[in-house]
């Protein structure tokens, strides 16, 4: 509080509302204070004004990478995969050590897949903040590919100028 006369003191006026900013979630909170919430109560000053500058609590985003050694963040790595022919669009799991809360996708970030999802490679995923977090970083897993095994039969016969055939089988192809 200032006052422009030093005679003037807040024993000289009633406050009838809450002068508290509340929030938990990064935003900008305005305490929401009016004019008319104060009331002069002096008898030696009737021609009084108030002039309020309303107060504000602002709560910034928390960084949602990990290598920011101060953000509490820890992120697991995606798991490998192995070639199936169908799309590995592999999760991880984010975690805020300081509050002991598992973060959700699409409410605390997102995850972009970049690469090819399907085929043998490397697939990068970029973790970005929203909301409450902000930042981001990148995690990589890879697609290896998929063994196959091929069984032959057994088949002997003297030479007689044709080819020998025996069967088999293949098992692990993936149908396509």
């Amino acid at each position: 509080t200032q006052f422009s006369n030093a005679l003037y003191t807040a024993n000289d006026f009633e406050f009838s509302g809450t002068a508290e900013a509340k929030g938990k979630d990064a935003d900008t909170y305005k305490m929401g204070l009016k004019k008319d919430q104060f009331k002069n109560t002096s008898k030696n000053f009737t021609n009084v004004e108030f002039v309020v500058t309303d107060g504000q609590l602002i709560i910034t985003p928390k960084s949602i990478n990990p290598e920011d050694e101060k953000s509490g963040i820890e992120a697991t790595d995606p798991a490998d995969s192995i070639y199936n022919g169908e799309a590995h669009v592999n999760p991880l799991k984010v975690t805020d050590t300081k509050t002991g809360k598992d973060l959700v996708e699409n409410k605390d970030y997102t995850l972009t897949y970049v690469g090819d999802v399907v085929n043998v490679g490397t697939v990068k995923v970029e973790v970005k903040g929203i909301g409450n977090y902000t930042g981001e970083f990148t995690k990589r897993y890879k697609i290896t590919p998929r063994e196959y095994t091929v069984t032959t039969e057994s088949a002997e016969k003297t030479y007689d100028g044709t080819a020998l055939t025996a069967g088999g089988k293949i098992e692990g192809i993936v149908d396509g």
